[in-house]
């Protein structure tokens, strides 16, 4: 591959709710572009459908199975603590979003809120099949009785002892 092409060359990072909605190749027709998968993938794969779409994508010779760098997963890593996405994201989702740091031109394919999130505030770029976040958000913790607000994650109110509830604020728009 010479300079020219690999400039053109385009990342296609999958997460796992893109196998689930049937993500063929023919929808990505594009000689440029190379899937790439979190090694950890393979193991979130539970339905007869969605396994049958990874075993026919893994005959493409475009495609990858690989582990992000650690440098980048701890970049991930800081920034879903930060936007308080790190409570629902699963260890491949951070490894999704990594692998899209590791590969320049790289775009994540997701239908997960927190993915697309951490996606935003990283600067990359996210593409989606039924489900995209309007803004960018930013998640705190509000008693249900008092009104209470925390930053982090608090299960129960410090204040009165009531459970909170994760809510969002929404911030730039995407």
């Amino acid at each position: 591959m010479n300079k020219k092409d690999k400039e053109q060359q385009r990342y296609l990072i999958i997460d796992s709710t893109a196998i689930i909605h049937v993500l063929s190749k023919e929808k990505l027709s594009d000689d440029n572009v190379i899937l790439i998968f979190p090694e950890g993938i393979k193991n979130e794969m539970r339905s007869f459908q969605a396994k049958s779409v990874l075993e026919s994508l893994k005959e493409d010779k475009s495609l990858i199975f690989t582990n992000p760098t650690l440098q980048s997963v701890n970049r991930v890593e800081l920034m879903a603590e930060e936007t308080q996405d790190i409570v629902n994201l699963s260890k491949t989702d951070i490894q999704v979003i990594a692998l899209a740091l590791d590969y320049q031109n790289a775009t994540v394919i997701s239908d997960d809120n927190g993915i697309q999130n951490v996606c935003y505030h990283l600067g990359i770029p996210v593409l989606t099949y039924s489900f995209k976040i309007r803004k960018a958000r930013e998640y705190f913790w509000k008693c249900t009785v008092c009104g209470q607000k925390y930053k982090r994650k608090q299960d129960l109110c410090i204040e009165c002892g009531s459970p909170t509830k994760r809510l969002f604020l929404s911030k730039t728009k995407l």
